[in-house]
This record gives C-alpha cells, sequence and structure tokens, in this order.
C-alpha cells in the first residue's frame, strides 16, 4: 500500500499513456496515411524529383506541375520508412507516437533542468500530452499537416532541452532549423533561444558565448537557405513558399480569392476562436437531439486548455522571459492574418502547437507561485475536455486522418 502511494503519479501517467495510446490504437494498427503529402513528397526525393506525379488534398499547381507546398523536414525525416517500406505502407501515426515518446522524455529532461520536483513534471507532461491540441494532432497524425506538428513539437523541444543544458549552440541551431523546416511560424523562437544561450550560461567567457551564438545564427540560416533554394527551383523565387497556388475548395477558396493568404479580414475570426470560443457540440438529426461533432473550427484555448495561463506567474530571468513572450506573441499575431485557423479541428487551437513548447516552460515556472490545487485542476478540466471531445468525434476523426 505503501509503495501505491508512494509511486502514484507514476501509476497515474502509465493509466493515462496507456488511455493516449487506446484512443490512437484504430489509427495505429489501419494505416489510413495513404495519400500523406509528406510520404508523396519522400517518394519523390527518392526519384530524385521536387515535384509529385498527381496532385493530391492540398497539393500546389505551378506551370503544369504538382508540389508539396508543406516545409521538407518531415518528408526528409521519412525517407528511410518511406524507402523500405513504401509510400502507401509508411504508417505515419506510429512514427508520430514514437516522437511522442521522445517527447516525454525531452520534457521530463527540460522540467528537470528548471527544478521542477518529479511529481509536478508529471502532471505537467500529462497537461502537454492529453490536455492541448497534441493529443488530436497525435491521433490525426496520418494526414500532412498534423504530422508536420508532431515533428516540429520535438524538434522546438530538443531545442529547448540543449540551450537550457550544455548550451552547444551549432544543436540548438539545427534543432530550431529542423523545426522551422516543419512549421515556418517557429522562427520566431530565435530570440528566445538566442536569449537562454546568451544569458543561461554566464560562467562563460564573452568571447565563447559570441561564438556559441554565431554557430547557433550560422545553422538556422543554413536551414533557411536550404528552403530557399529548394523554393527557387520549384517557383523561381527564394521566398515562395507555393501556398498561394494551393488547390483550395470552398469557403477556404472563396477566403483567398477574395482577400489573399493573409488580411486584417481574418483577425476577428482567429481572434474569437483562439481566445473566446466556447466548447460546441454540433447536433444532427430529423430533431436535433443527436450529438454530431464539435465546431470544426476548434475550441478556444480558454476553454480548452486553461491551465497553459499559468505560464502568466512565470518568474524567470527578466530578458529570457522578455524573449520567451516576444516570440509566443509574435507566432500567435502572425497566425490572426492568415486565412485558416487550422481547421479542421476537435476541441483544440491546432496552431498553438508552434508555440507550445515555450508556453510550457512558462507554464512550469508558473507552476511553481500557483496552488497546486489550481493548475492541477485545471489539467484534470483540459484532459476530461479532450477525452469527452475525442470519444464523442471518434469516428469523423478517424476518417478525416487520411
Amino acid at each position: 500500500m505503501h509503495f501505491l502511494k508512494k509511486n502514484i503519479k507514476f501509476f497515474a501517467l502509465i493509466i493515462a499513456t496507456a488511455l493516449l495510446l487506446t484512443s490512437i490504437f484504430k489509427h495505429l494498427i489501419h494505416n489510413n496515411s495513404q495519400g500523406n503529402l509528406y510520404s508523396v513528397q519522400s517518394e519523390a526525393f527518392i526519384n530524385k524529383r521536387l515535384d509529385i506525379s498527381k496532385q493530391y488534398y492540398d497539393s500546389a499547381e505551378y506551370q503544369g506541375h504538382y508540389y508539396v507546398p508543406f516545409p521538407p523536414f518531415p518528408s526528409v525525416l521519412l525517407l528511410p520508412f518511406v524507402y523500405l517500406f513504401g509510400k502507401d505502407h509508411t504508417n505515419v501515426v506510429i512514427i508520430s507516437t514514437l516522437l511522442t515518446i521522445c517527447n516525454l522524455c525531452i520534457l521530463l529532461s527540460i522540467f528537470k533542468k528548471l527544478d521542477l520536483n518529479r511529481n509536478n513534471s508529471i502532471w505537467l507532461i500529462m497537461a502537454f500530452l492529453m490536455g492541448t491540441a497534441y493529443w488530436i494532432a497525435l491521433k490525426l497524425s496520418g494526414g500532412v499537416w498534423y504530422f508536420s506538428h508532431i515533428v516540429s513539437v520535438t524538434a522546438l523541444l530538443l531545442a529547448i532541452n540543449e540551450a537550457l543544458g550544455k548550451g552547444r549552440g551549432i544543436l540548438v541551431g539545427v534543432y530550431l532549423g529542423m523545426a522551422v523546416l516543419s512549421r515556418q511560424l517557429t522562427i520566431y523562437a530565435l530570440p528566445f533561444l538566442f536569449m537562454i544561450l546568451w544569458q543561461n550560461h554566464s560562467d562563460l567567457k564573452r568571447s565563447v558565448k559570441i561564438s556559441k551564438l554565431a554557430c547557433f545564427v550560422a545553422a538556422v540560416f543554413f536551414f533557411e537557405g536550404v528552403y530557399c533554394l529548394m523554393n527557387w527551383m520549384r517557383f523561381q523565387d527564394p521566398f515562395d513558399t507555393g501556398y498561394s497556388y494551393i488547390i483550395l475548395k470552398g469557403f477556404l477558396k472563396e477566403r483567398v480569392d477574395k482577400y489573399g493568404l493573409f488580411n486584417i479580414v481574418y483577425v476577428p475570426f482567429n481572434f474569437i476562436y483562439l481566445f473566446l470560443q466556447g466548447f460546441h457540440i454540433e447536433f444532427k438529426g430529423l430533431y436535433y437531439l443527436t450529438p454530431h461533432c464539435l465546431d470544426p473550427f476548434g475550441t478556444s484555448l480558454i476553454f480548452a486548455s486553461p491551465f497553459i495561463f499559468i505560464a502568466g506567474w512565470a518568474k524567470w530571468d527578466n530578458k529570457i522571459l522578455f524573449a520567451a513572450w516576444f516570440a509566443i506573441a509574435l507566432m500567435i499575431l502572425h497566425s490572426l492574418f492568415y486565412y485558416s485557423n487550422g481547421f479542421y479541428q476537435i476541441n483544440s487551437q491546432r496552431f498553438s502547437l508552434d508555440y507550445l513548447p515555450i508556453l510550457i516552460v512558462l507554464v512550469a515556472l508558473g507552476s511553481k507561485r500557483v496552488d497546486e490545487r489550481i493548475w492541477k485542476s485545471l489539467i484534470v478540466y483540459s484532459i476530461c475536455l479532450n477525452i469527452i471531445a475525442t470519444f464523442l468525434c471518434s469516428e469523423q476523426i478517424f476518417e478525416s486522418a487520411g
């Protein structure tokens, strides 16, 4: 009995992990990753091509050729799997699950560096994996958009862990470059990581710190250079990502045709869904009494993952703290002007995964200064809401993951 009481948090983590794996079991055994654009791009790379053989959903058409407009690193990551198994037999959800196990370990390492105790670290890991958009992204990672988030989160967590640890600039830059070539907005994490490398290693000589920072920036710019070269080879413009050539349908096409990819008219819609929209269940049937699914534009952070606002109590080196909030603010501001808020999503705002690795660090620091009963209750609420959403929409989620 004493052993059970002493290790109850670990048992809770095991139960939570089992629940998480159970919820994605159908996706693990049934490969609905066929047509994942990253697998398709991997096959093209293997065949020494940048364009792909035919049109897929969300592919881009340019001068009679079809391209994958999304950043290429997830395709690079899938190369050995596609080479061995083929694009149609590469189960991306299994790979995402392995990355999730890595993320669990990286988070443990980060929280240890922040002097968080073991029990609270486990609570925050469960919150990160099961109380945010991460859970749904994992379930839907057979789709190109969601897999990019899983890869980006892994890379950015690696960058943060290295910056807080040994602080090898070249490695931090490589990890951030991997994140940026998965999700472009993570480039805004640069000032945060830069400031950690500068402030967090005060015992080093100034020349050594400058060398670290130079290696860090050089590595990031190398990855950016590769991306620009790829864009130039495809679209004759290093800064043209190909997003404007995506073959859209429905209201998204109408939006882009009239207002373009970025416009201030998108701000009210995106702001409301990011911060204000509640948990909204849609009802169908003759009498509109049958629960059908949740609002496909998601639930706001305030209602879906309120524990993240504990980050407001974070106390750290002033310059690092400012850089963290500055990075998060830039990512949010950029996304508010975008034509889509992450649709299709379930009880979450998936674009929040771009800055969640930074935000969870602030949440961990804030948790030290807030009553445990408050933030742990908010975590339980967030996880329970995700569970309700997941099983309420299980069939729709499975169908949309392809």
